[in-house]
């Protein structure tokens, strides 16, 4: 009874300053530089950078390409954000990325590089890199982005339809520039198109544009004012109409367009006047338009046989149009026939090219397998087996460079004779890459070829330092999406 009492006489003591201990607010830690910094410090390890590339620059339209007319139509919020949507489902440039030249040039001297002894083979690599000329195209356009580094790799896509979208690459005349064009957006809703200037002298990226809106299929330089042709697919119900525009490519400005009135197959620009002659699909229809004003209606003529393919010869006097078992001269000024020549009936012509002035040679289609035809003098000849309907001309004299369809051979065949000179497999030169040619460029300053293959590798081909076997120095490979 005693020990009770002892015990709660002992816990009415407590009990108030357990209550009050409860209540009372505990002092604030005192903030001290040493603190503080510790802080911070948890802070930022929790913290991700990432690497962000700077907004590409989008091609502007001409103002009157956008006049919708008087009538006001009200849109509702949900069409609005469809729309959204699809322009939103083209804007990918998750393949560019824009550095600051000094920061990066700073970046590279920091780190203090060990200076080698450089080989012989290694110099002559170097002979690759190039000074422009001060007037060419290539030069003029480095001026848009001199604090500038663009880096760009095509998308290799594995879904739906694989591969790279590169429909289209064109040389520029004074062959110091290269456009790739790269489609972008997924497999359904609107897709968009990117150009890219590539320099042949520093092989670097001067510039590039984005276009949300429009598919490009087919390009060409209009001479070397700077100025590009863009032949484009309709998207829509409103738009399902083929186009043709001219894009200017120091300005990012689309100069003028128009809507085709048929679907249109081939476009090929003459350097020296820049007039554009469009083909028309199975039909042997070829229209000329002047690129400097494309509301005027273009002059029309017709080839032998449907889907001709077209070259130019003497300084761009004389068209020449190879269809239907024909090969056909017309007078570039009024396009009146001139002269022809017999062809064999049964080839589908893929390419042409005129060399020396008055050497024809045409190559048909991959699918066709047979052999190219050498037009002299009025005779024919055939060179090479199962071509695949590329042909490029030589920096190398009285020569020139035709594919073939075995693992994408490029053959090298003397003029006149016609004879093989060399062989390239590119799939089997350092860096092996996979992928049949699809495009091939003859650049003379740097006495190379440049190739852009079907898996989008793009690489130069050029000869050793003894001059007997091919190199190749890779540009920039696909990546994957």
């Amino acid at each position: 009874m005693v020990m009770r009492r002892i015990t709660l006489f002992t816990f009415a003591l407590v009990l108030p300053l357990l209550l009050c201990s409860c209540g009372r607010k505990q002092p604030a830690a005192e903030k001290t530089p040493e603190n503080a910094a510790a802080e911070t410090a948890k802070v930022e390890t929790k913290t991700v950078k990432r690497m962000v590339s700077a907004p590409l620059p989008k091609a502007k339209r001409a103002g009157k390409d956008y006049q919708e007319g008087s009538l006001k139509v009200r849109i509702s919020a949900e069409e609005q954000e469809a729309s959204a949507n699809q322009v939103q489902s083209s804007e990918d440039h998750s393949n560019v990325v824009i550095l600051d030249k000094k920061k990066t040039s700073q970046d590279k001297e920091d780190a203090g590089a060990e200076k080698k002894t450089i080989k012989k083979s290694e110099l002559h690599r170097r002979k690759l890199w190039t000074k422009p000329a001060p007037d060419s195209l290539a030069a003029r356009l480095a001026k848009k982005n001199p604090d500038k580094i663009i880096r760009w790799n095509p998308k290799l896509l594995l879904d739906g339809t694989s591969g790279v979208r590169l429909p289209d690459a064109a040389l520029s005349p004074d062959k110091s520039l290269i456009v790739f064009i790269e489609t972008t957006g997924g497999t359904n809703g609107l897709r968009g198109s990117r150009i890219v200037a590539f320099d042949t002298h520093t092989w670097t990226i001067p510039l590039l544009y984005f276009l949300p809106k429009d598919l490009i299929r087919k390009t060409a330089f209009i001479g070397n004012t700077g100025k590009i042709a863009l032949l484009c697919s309709g998207q829509s119900e409103l738009e399902n109409r083929d186009s043709l525009l001219i894009f200017d490519l120091q300005t990012g400005e689309t100069v003028s367009s128009i809507p085709l009135p048929y679907p249109a197959s081939r476009m090929t620009a003459e350097e020296t006047s820049g007039m554009l002659y469009v083909t028309e699909v199975n039909s042997p229809d070829i229209r000329v338009y002047n690129p400097g004003n494309l509301t005027n209606p273009p002059k029309t003529f017709q080839s032998r046989g449907p889907n001709p393919v077209i070259a130019f010869t003497n300084r761009g006097k004389t068209i020449v149009t190879a269809s239907g078992g024909m090969l056909e001269f017309h007078k570039t000024s009024d396009l009146r026939p001139l002269s022809n020549q017999k062809l064999p009936k049964d080839l589908t012509l893929e390419e042409m090219l005129i060399v020396d002035g008055n050497i024809c040679l045409l190559v048909p289609s991959k699918l066709d397998r047979r052999e190219g035809i050498c037009v002299l003098n009025g005779n024919i000849r055939r060179f090479g087996e199962n071509c695949a309907g590329i042909l490029s001309d030589s920096f190398e004299p009285e020569t020139f460079f035709a594919l073939m369809s075995r693992k994408g051979e490029i053959v090298q065949f003397a003029l006149p004779s016609l004879e093989r000179k060399s062989s390239i497999l590119p799939e089997d030169i350092t860096p092996k890459k996979q992928g049949d040619p699809v495009k091939v460029f003859s650049i003379p300053h740097a006495k190379c070829l440049a190739v852009l293959d079907s898996n989008g590798n793009f690489y130069l081909l050029y000869r050793d330092i003894n001059g007997r076997k091919w190199q190749k120095e890779l540009l920039f490979s696909a990546r994957r999406d």
